[in-house]
């Protein structure tokens, strides 16, 4: 019986002692004050300031989305290798109304504002940032963190700290850390993102809450390159630039950053950007439209026509995968003032577009216009200058203007409107044609068994630059054949023992009408023996069913 009551006692202790432990455990987690003074960081950034959606100050063109009409063209900015229509989107409002004549003292200013009247976003889950806080010259925390994880620093109730946090708003864990001094190497901030904040805590004990705001300490400006007019895929060794100024100085600019003082010095320029670590343009052709990001602490203004985008070299793949290549730099100028500033966003867009050879003063394009319905830009100019064949029926021979070669929609749409970008090109008229007269010179590439290929040649004008990225710096213009109405291409060029029997006819359309009919341009060659025989050009009218190649020239020929 003893024995019962003893074992009673025991298990009725353990039952108290167990119930006045979990109401201590329930008391000390209500109470903050009884488990020490922690402090718990909450990270959001201003938000930058983007002149998208806003009026855009038209540099060489009208606005990104237009694209059709003389007016893109009126602006085309011409060069030997390709030309350019260039856009800019720019906003001279600040997110701060600080004026930053002193390029050094720009960061300190912008910290020491007060950041009531702007706005702020979180920042994204994983993004990283380093914390640093000191008690006096001690070191309490010198972390890299993500943000969404929980972050315990332990601090002494009733005392002052200096903090300071730095970030690249990405997920890179490797972030750079300041010296003895205090000094980011310039080496560390180079084209990045740096977001940067500094306070002081007055820690309570208990639980401490600290609002960093990181501001932007670098005007970002984003650049779009845009090889879709010259149909091909934008090569890694592409390299941009951004300069200013007569003297073409470098607009890209970094240093080193002292976070005590908030001043950059040591301003150095930053080197070109490679298409390599661009970023391709969403809902575009895979690798024809590249985006970049320049980071630059130089807020000085720069006057209308002195901000240059430098294209020092340009690598495109054609779609006959062979790759041409422009290696002489050429500046594209934005015809506005633009004054960069902290926490803004600034786009520049260049699209280039395939020079043209211009004879008798009209631009003409350099090869004929193909249709690749496998292509978002199914309406394109082919990547050499040959001749078509019998093969290429529903990409090559076109009837008169219409929506694609085998299309029954006569006479409603000129296919060259519709080459990228949208009206920069056009179908040409009989007088075009007329206006260059007959060629200056005819080519014949013949077969050892089988096989020719018959041209006519017209010189580009004397002033006009030679490229030797292209096949040919003339007006080459081939001998394809034409397509009847039932699909079958006859007078394709053809050729048998070295030319000893050869013969072929080139089709083209005009735009022009007589009577109602469309006016074509036809020309034929034959050889019997060593016996040759060059046809006129001529410009017969014909039925719209009849498939002809087509010749572009530019909607606009001011050069």
């Amino acid at each position: 019986m003893n024995d019962k009551i003893r074992t009673l006692n025991i298990y009725t202790l353990f039952l108290f002692l167990l119930v006045i432990t979990s109401c201590a455990d329930k008391e000390k987690q209500d109470n903050p004050q009884r488990r020490g003074t922690y402090l718990v960081l909450n990270p959001s950034v201003e938000l930058e300031t983007s002149a998208r959606n806003t009026n855009s100050l038209v540099a060489s063109a009208q606005s990104q989305n237009i694209l059709s009409g003389n007016s893109t063209v009126d602006n085309m900015q011409y060069f030997d290798e390709y030309d350019v229509l260039a856009t800019v989107s720019n906003l001279e409002a600040s997110i701060r109304n600080i004026s930053r004549a002193n390029l050094q003292q720009g960061a300190a200013k912008l910290l020491a504002a007060t950041a009531d009247d702007v706005a702020t976003q979180r920042l994204a889950l994983d993004v990283t940032f380093r914390f640093i806080m000191l008690s006096g010259d001690l070191i309490i925390s010198n972390s890299v963190y993500k943000v969404g994880e929980e972050i315990n620093i332990e601090l002494d109730g009733q005392t002052t700290y200096r903090w300071f946090a730095l970030s690249f708003e990405s997920n890179d864990p490797e972030l750079p850390m300041p010296n003895l001094a205090g000094t980011l190497a310039r080496s560390e901030l180079e084209n990045k993102n740096f977001l940067f904040a500094s306070g002081t805590l007055a820690a309570v004990t208990g639980e401490n809450h600290l609002e960093i705001i990181f501001k932007r300490l670098t005007a970002r400006i984003r650049v779009q390159l845009n090889a879709r007019g010259l149909f091909g895929r934008i090569n890694n060794e592409t390299s941009i630039s951004i300069v200013k100024n007569a003297n073409n100085e470098n607009a890209i600019k970094s240093g080193d950053f002292n976070i005590y003082t908030g001043i950059y010095a040591n301003i150095q320029n930053v080197g070109p950007m490679l298409a390599s670590t661009m970023v391709d343009e969403p809902g575009t052709p895979d690798i024809t439209v590249k985006n970049g990001d320049f980071y630059t602490v130089d807020t000085s203004a720069v006057a209308a026509g002195n901000l240059k985008l430098r294209l020092n070299e340009v690598h495109v793949t054609l779609d006959d995968d062979r790759t041409r290549s422009f290696m002489t730099a050429r500046d594209v100028v934005f015809n506005t003032a633009f004054t960069p500033k902290f926490g803004n966003l600034y786009e520049l867009q260049a699209r280039l577009v395939e020079s043209a050879v211009r004879v008798k003063n009209i631009l003409w394009a350099r090869s004929n216009i193909i249709y690749t319905i496998e292509n978002v830009d199914a309406y394109r100019l082919k990547s050499n200058p040959g001749g078509s064949t019998t093969s290429s029926g529903d990409t090559e021979f076109w009837n008169w203007q219409t929506s694609s070669p085998n299309s029954r929609d006569y006479g409603t749409l000129d296919p060259c409107t519709q080459v990228y970008p949208a009206g920069t090109w056009r179908m040409p008229t009989q007088q075009d044609w007329e206006a260059i007269g007959q060629p200056d010179e005819n080519r014949e590439i013949l077969g050892y068994i089988y096989g020719a290929e018959y041209a006519y040649l017209w010189n580009r004008d004397a002033d006009f630059p030679e490229n030797l990225a292209y096949d040919d710096n003339n007006l080459f213009l081939s001998f394809g054949g034409y397509r009847d109405s039932t699909g079958i291409v006859y007078e394709s060029p053809s050729g048998i023992g070295l030319g000893i029997l050869a013969s072929g006819q080139c089709h083209y359309w005009t735009s022009s009408q007589v009577n109602g009919a469309p006016v074509g341009v036809q020309a034929s060659f034959s050889r019997l023996i060593w016996g040759i025989s060059w046809g006129s050009i001529t410009y017969p009218t014909s039925t719209t069913n009849n498939g002809k190649n087509i010749r572009c020239v530019r909607t606009s020929s001011s050069v």
